[in-house]
């Protein structure tokens, strides 16, 4: 990690890689914020099996056939796992090879025109394999076990900061003051370029109301005068939002018994659909992302959040919220909790990602 004295991290902020010291620099800084509720080793955890679809194979379109890639497979073990690779063995892998390709689990049910893969691999490709290793074990940050596995000269930072849904637990008065976007991004802003940020390249990661973090600083950045603080801005390559509510969520409107029940805290009043303040940030983002070239990925979910409390299904995000009208887009078969939880490295969740740092990852000189 960077060995400067003038390097500080607050007790918000987590270094998730380098965790210790070495002679490499990092090239690029990855950040990642959570929402509402979340929590580093909560929103950035690996998504249980239970809600993971089977990886698919198909054959490829690339592939040959002279040669005869069921001679060893009998047709009954084909038909039995054609849909499901993670019972394969290792030899039957080999012997797949490049004939078949292995479809990411995540893939968007639909995509705007900018929209592009990776939605598959090779069969022969070292990270399915990987995969099958991911699958037995669980990782409870999957920014720090996989991304610095498959990326090197990282430096990965996940942001914790605390959120309520009801003012009915026990905050301080003064609380709802520090509470609402505006005085967190400005607070957050001074963290992070106390711990160096803005200095190097910059990559956002951002779920539901992170993203909004994420618009506020980088639009306050490019109006301040503080070189240190307009760096935030100037370094950031891109930004990718994992459900967003760009326009508002339909929390806060969830019934009227439910709000006096609540009495909704300041983050989720702020969260409302429509909301002036957002609209105005939205459009000062959009600005911002065509003065200053930031590339921008969306992911929105297209599955209800099951509420146990309230007996209800909720999309906490509409797509028209989570779309931002710029850069790729895609709606996800996830709900708001899962999306940001890829099964194992071959989701598309975390390919998109991690091809998106890789293009943004200076090369080795």
């Amino acid at each position: 990690m960077d060995d400067t004295p003038e390097i500080k991290f607050s007790s918000h902020l987590h270094l998730l890689h380098p965790t210790m010291r070495h002679v490499d620099l990092p090239k690029l800084d990855v950040v990642f914020i959570h929402g509402l509720l979340g929590g580093v080793f909560f929103t950035w955890r690996q998504r249980g099996h239970e809600h993971t679809s089977p990886s698919i194979l198909q054959k490829s379109s690339s592939s040959k056939g002279g040669r005869d890639i069921g001679c060893n497979i009998s047709d009954e073990r084909m038909k039995e796992y054609l849909g499901d690779v993670t019972e394969f063995k290792q030899d039957e892998w080999d012997m797949l090879g490049s004939d078949f390709e292995v479809v990411l689990s995540d893939c968007p049910e639909n995509a705007n025109v900018e929209g592009k893969g990776p939605y598959s691999y090779s069969g022969c490709h070292p990270s399915v394999r990987q995969s099958l290793e991911d699958r037995k074990t669980f990782s409870m940050c999957w920014p720090h076990d996989w991304l610095p596995q498959d990326c090197h000269h990282l430096r990965i930072i996940g942001v914790n900061y605390d959120s309520n849904l009801s003012m009915w637990t026990n905050i301080c008065p003064v609380e709802s003051i520090t509470r609402n976007l505006e005085y967190r991004s400005k607070e957050l802003m001074k963290k992070l370029t106390q711990a160096g940020l803005g200095s190097r390249p910059i990559v956002w990661v951002a779920h539901s109301m992170g993203g909004l973090l994420v618009k506020s600083m980088l639009t306050k950045a490019s109006k301040d005068g503080d070189e240190q603080m307009r760096g935030l801005c100037d370094n950031t390559k891109a930004v990718v939002f994992y459900s967003v509510p760009h326009r508002g969520s339909p929390l806060v409107y969830l019934t009227q018994v439910a709000q006096l029940l609540w009495w909704p805290s300041v983050e989720v009043r702020e969260l409302r659909e429509n909301y002036p303040a957002l609209l105005c940030l939205h459009t000062e983002f959009l600005n911002l992302v065509e003065k200053a070239n930031i590339e921008v990925i969306s992911f929105a979910e297209t599955k209800p959040t099951h509420i146990s409390s309230l007996h209800l299904q909720l999309k906490f995000v509409p797509t028209e919220s989570a779309n931002p009208g710029v850069g790729e887009f895609f709606e996800i078969p996830q709900d708001h909790f899962h999306i940001c939880k890829p099964n194992s490295r071959q989701s598309f969740l975390y390919q998109k990602l991690l091809h998106l740092i890789q293009k943004y990852l200076p090369a080795d000189e």
